[in-house]
Formats: C-alpha cells, sequence, structure tokens
C-alpha cells in the first residue's frame, strides 16, 4: 500500500511514497526561512543632518549624498517622502541599539562682547526589539543657524532627535532626545540667560530668574515653562522688544510669541518675523528674535520654554532676557537597558552641535 506523507522542514516541502516501510528523508540544518531572509547587509548606520542647516531638514538628495550604502538607492528601504524625515526599513528581526543625540541651542547673531551659552542636547540610548519590513521614521536635530541681522543678542532653540513609527502624535513613539535652549541677551558678562540642555527626563529643563549654571555661570531671568507634559514650551509674555517662541513637543507645537518669534513645529525649527532670521533648528527648535531678545526653548518629548522677558535680575547684577529651556527626552516602555543623559547648560558656542540617531543591529 503506497502512503503519502507531506513534512515540512523549515519552509521547504518535502513529498515521499513508500511502500510498507517509512522513507528515510534527509535532515536540513541552517537552512533560513524565507521570511527570516534579511532584506539586505546591515550592521550599524549614523543618521545625520546630512549637510541641511537651519530650520529645514535634509531632502533624500541630501542625504544620498551623505551616506555611503548599498540601500540609499532604493527607496524601499530608505526614502525621505517629507522633507527631514528619513525612513528606514529594518532589515531582519532582532535586537537593535539606538543612540539619539538633540542639537544644541545657537549662537548669538550678533557680534556682541556678550558671548551666548546654549545648552547642549540630551543623549538617549536603549535596545528595542523590531520586525523586518518596519519603516522607521527618524529626525535627526540641528542646531539653529543665524542668516542675517548682526544685531540680534540671543539665540534660538536646538532641535531634538526623534525616532518613531506611524503618525506624528501618534503611539509609535520609540525614543526622543531633547534639544539644548538658546541664550538670552543680558546687560553684561555677568547676567545673561544662559541655555538650559535637553533633560534627561520627559519633561523639559527650565531654569528660574537668577539662577547661576553652565561654563560661564551667569544670572538670567529664567525660562517660561511647557504646555504640559508632552507638549510644546512657551514663549516669551510681554516687554519692550520681540521675545522668543517655545520649543516643539510630541503632542503639540511650540507657542508663537505674539508679535515676535514664532515657537518650533513638528519638525520645522520656529522662524522670526521680525526679519532677524534667527531660526530654530530643524526637530521642534522655537526661534529668536528682537534686537536684544530671549533665547528660544529647545525641541523635545516636551518642548521648552522661552527664555522670560527683558528685566532685573532676581539677586541684583544687572538686567537680562531669559536662557530657553532645553527639551525633555523619551524611551518607549519597549526598549531595555535605556540610559538618559542630560545635555549640559551654557555650553560655549564653540562647542555647539548637530544631533544624530545610531541604529546598530545587537
Amino acid at each position: 500500500m503506497y502512503l503519502l506523507h507531506k513534512v515540512i522542514f523549515t519552509g521547504l516541502i518535502f513529498i515521499s511514497w513508500e511502500l510498507n516501510a517509512q522513507v528515510a528523508l534527509p535532515t536540513f540544518q541552517g537552512v533560513q526561512a524565507a521570511s527570516e531572509v534579511a532584506l539586505y547587509s546591515f550592521s550599524s548606520h549614523t543618521f545625520t543632518h546630512c549637510s541641511a542647516t537651519g530650520k529645514d531638514g535634509p531632502t533624500l538628495a541630501n542625504c544620498k549624498s551623505s551616506y555611503d550604502v548599498t540601500w540609499e538607492n532604493d527607496t524601499d528601504l530608505f526614502n525621505v517622502q517629507t522633507q527631514g524625515i528619513q525612513e528606514w526599513t529594518v532589515p531582519a528581526n532582532g535586537t537593535y541599539r539606538i543612540t539619539a543625540k538633540g542639537a544644541s541651542g545657537g549662537i548669538y547673531a550678533g557680534s556682541s562682547s556678550i558671548k551666548g551659552f546654549p545648552g547642549a542636547g540630551a543623549t538617549v540610548v536603549g535596545d528595542i526589539s523590531l520586525t523586518i519590513g518596519t519603516v522607521i521614521k527618524i529626525v535627526v536635530g540641528q542646531k539653529p543657524t543665524t542668516t542675517a541681522n548682526t544685531s540680534g543678542n540671543g539665540s534660538p532653540g536646538g532641535g531634538s532627535s526623534w525616532v518613531y513609527t506611524g503618525s506624528i502624535a501618534g503611539n509609535g513613539l520609540i525614543v526622543v532626545a531633547g534639544g539644548g535652549g538658546g541664550t538670552g541677551h543680558g546687560s553684561s558678562s555677568s547676567v545673561a540667560g544662559n541655555g538650559k540642555g535637553g533633560n534627561d527626563a520627559n519633561t523639559s529643563n527650565e531654569s528660574s530668574n537668577g539662577e547661576n549654571f553652565g561654563e560661564n555661570a551667569r544670572k538670567g531671568r529664567g525660562s517660561e515653562g511647557n504646555l504640559g507634559n508632552g507638549y510644546g514650551g512657551k514663549a516669551t509674555v510681554g516687554g519692550n522688544y520681540n521675545g522668543s517662541g517655545g520649543g516643539a513637543g510630541w503632542l503639540g507645537d511650540g507657542q508663537d510669541e505674539s508679535g515676535g518669534a514664532n515657537g518650533g513645529d513638528r519638525f520645522i525649527g520656529g522662524t522670526s518675523p521680525d526679519g532677524a532670521h534667527q531660526y530654530g533648528g530643524f526637530g521642534g527648535g522655537g526661534g529668536s528674535g528682537g534686537n536684544g531678545n530671549a533665547g528660544g526653548g529647545g525641541g523635545g518629548y516636551t518642548g521648552g520654554g522661552a527664555g522670560k522677558t527683558y528685566s532685573a535680575v532676581s539677586g541684583g547684577g544687572g538686567s537680562s532676557w531669559g536662557g530657553g529651556g532645553g527639551g525633555g527626552s523619551y524611551a518607549s516602555s519597549s526598549m531595555s537597558s535605556v540610559t538618559m543623559t542630560e545635555g549640559d547648560s551654557g555650553i560655549d558656542e564653540a562647542d555647539v552641535d548637530n544631533g544624530s540617531v545610531i541604529i546598530a543591529r545587537q
């Protein structure tokens, strides 16, 4: 009697006939199922700002010019459909380590002898299990750049770096590394608002009136705070000059200053409608504007607040605008081995930098 046997080995089907006896079938080892075959070879990659500057992120052409990998030429594997949002397709099932760093706040726009000391971006590291074919969206925070107006003494906020799936403000957020706040102008080298660094917590990193901190510790007026955890930072309130905008959050944009600079959007940097072109960094940094002005807030999970308006500083010594608050950071509950490091507050202008996102297969 003939018996039909169907045996499945790792995705391969073998059919055998046997006559009153079992037929010995070959054993296959190390054969990978079709669903587990990697889409392309990958060990690690550093996603950068791809030479883009200021409030707007890179195009696909910018990134293809900056990266030297085979998969950049296949838009099913890597694409930029919305400027600045890099779309990377997971090549294989496995655990991946993500290291995200936010961007610094900007430098002074003018040639003032009172230097700016903005905040640096935060750093977040964690491991996560990713599935082959998943499209990961990556926003790399950029430091602000000033294109005009040499009389603008103050600086915008830095952009945050973001890693997520799906849509903005959805439930696919994986990592955020907060951007640093900008510098507020002051009446002397000892009284001016230093920017706060991106935070090592979900909420923004704000300064208080008269607080001393940073490489060149000096008193400032403090920052405005945020619109709620996960939302944007508040803008400068009141004053005789134009203030600054808050940094963008995951759930909402940064607040605009009435008649002054705009807050950061998700994820475009805030603009300065007074013509100063002191735009926040891509990644949601708040803009800064005016002839003497507050620091813009850094982008982040919770956006940093803009610096407070020009007034006498608590504790005496002169008057100052406030420096911008640093953006908050975030790591999904699906991640393991997570570390968050707060960015330094009040760093030297020579140390301002763009953010980055490194993804490495473990």
